[in-house]
């Protein structure tokens, strides 16, 4: 054997070696996870938010603590989801400013130390949904929808805008009244 085909037949195997690797993850985006029960798995997912602050200046945050519960059927519509997050567990990389946003000023962490969020309905295309929900902050239950998408078997990421004096965050002039809200899921199999 040469030089010049064992160089072939090496590119060649690398080639199909990488084809065999990748496949899975493509053949994984965007398709529903399996019918049953799942929980969100907290060291894949990210529960944030980013608010326009002073007109310029965007400020970025995030809840550490957080759990879900999602039905999956055997359609998209069928699916059902429940979340909360931890109120107290915000963070926005400045001590100051989160201990004021826990306050009764903003999100009355003492007094309402969860939100919660619960779905009512599910459409469209794993790789395109809408997602509609009941959003509960500081005690107020408001209508919202999240757009989505499955990257990945059980990874999902979805946004939503909300007013945040929709649920009584009336606190901060300077502060944008539109909140935009980030989710990355990632689902785990519910222990039976």
């Amino acid at each position: 054997m040469t030089l010049k085909t064992l160089h072939r037949l090496t590119a060649w195997m690398v080639a199909i070696w990488a084809v065999l690797l990748c496949a899975p993850r493509a053949f994984a985006a965007g398709t529903l996870p399996a019918p049953g029960d799942y929980v969100v798995d907290p060291a894949g997912s990210a529960v944030a938010f980013n608010v326009t602050n002073l007109v310029v200046t965007s400020v970025d945050g995030k809840f550490h603590t957080f759990s879900g519960h999602v039905a999956i059927g055997d359609s998209l519509a069928t699916a059902h989801v429940e979340a909360t997050v931890d109120v107290q567990s915000i963070d926005t990389g400045s001590n100051r400013r989160d201990e004021h946003l826990r306050s009764g000023d903003f999100l009355g962490a003492a007094q309402f130390p969860r939100m919660m969020f619960t779905s009512t309905s599910l459409w469209g295309t794993p790789e395109s949904f809408g997602m509609k929900g009941n959003l509960t902050i500081k005690g107020v239950t408001k209508e919202v929808v999240f757009a989505g998408r499955i990257v990945d078997t059980g990874l999902i990421v979805a946004e939503a805008k909300i007013d945040r004096t929709d649920f009584g965050i009336t606190s901060g002039p300077s502060i944008k009244n539109e909140v935009r809200l980030r989710l990355q899921i990632k689902l785990a199999k519910a222990s039976p």
